[in-house]
């Protein structure tokens, strides 16, 4: 395959096909999970995380399984989440850490890896792991905040949609 030959996992085509499909019909899907009950959701669930389980405690997986069971799993996790959380109230903190998703994203990699890991600096795991959370929050935020400051500078606006 093509994907093959550039380096890439040949499964990663799967995954972009399931990502452009549940993309292109996101609106469908959760009409039918809002069809699904609770109670099956949550039995179904069960029942795969144990038919999972026995596949890895019996070996046997192999790659091709492996992927397939990690993908069923989310999508069966994805379904009871939906259920489980759909009338709730929503939460400030997570308002706010669902804005600064993209920054976070964008910082972590620098705390994580690299010359300037963290992990490199802090010896012990645990208040490494603390510092990547505090210190990629941080510069989230900070990212955020400038990142909509420059956009209301009045130069920035010139051909934004109105």
């Amino acid at each position: 395959m093509i994907i093959g030959k550039i380096g890439l996992p040949n499964y990663i085509l799967i995954y972009l096909i399931l990502y452009i499909y549940v993309f292109i019909n996101a609106e469908k899907i959760l009409n039918l999970i809002d069809r699904i009950p609770l109670k099956s959701s949550i039995f179904w669930g069960i029942g795969i995380t144990i038919a999972i389980i026995l596949l890895f405690y019996f070996k046997t997986q192999n790659e091709y399984t492996a992927k397939w069971c990690g993908i069923i799993a989310a999508i069966v996790l994805f379904t009871i989440f939906v259920k489980l959380f759909k009338n709730t109230k929503r939460n400030v903190v997570v308002e706010f850490i669902s804005t600064i998703s993209f920054e976070l994203y964008l910082v972590h990699i620098v705390t994580c890896f690299g010359k300037y890991s963290l992990y490199n600096i802090i010896p012990n795991p645990i208040l490494g792991t603390i510092a990547v959370f505090a210190s990629s929050f941080i510069l989230a935020t900070m990212l955020h905040y400038i990142c909509n400051y420059i956009q209301r500078i009045p130069i920035c606006k010139i051909g934004a949609k109105r």
